[in-house]
């Protein structure tokens, strides 16, 4: 379940990109593994939302809305996605 005190917040060293229809991420430090990471749709709006001021709780409600889904489905997605952002050192908290 996504918290209301996690705040997700963007590294500097990930730059996103819309390239031929597909949106990536793209790490610009050399320390990264990863060359880029795509995202589907719904990642592209989470990526928008994470400004450093939401709340993960916060940016699952904005999910609700945009996609109408039920809050248990956008709890799921957000913190599957914020994991595997964190995993990947793309976002911080």
């Amino acid at each position: 379940m996504p918290k209301k005190d996690k705040i997700p917040e963007k590294n500097e060293s990930v730059i996103f990109r819309e390239i031929e229809g597909e949106n990536v991420l793209i790490p610009i430090a050399r320390s990264y593994s990863l060359i880029f990471y795509s995202l589907n749709k719904t990642g592209k709006f989470i990526w928008e939302q994470i400004n450093g001021k939401m709340s993960e709780e916060e940016i699952a409600s904005l999910l609700c809305e945009q996609y109408n889904v039920s809050q248990e489905t956008a709890c799921r997605d957000i913190r599957g996605f914020m994991d595997t952002l964190y995993k990947n050192k793309l976002i911080s908290f």
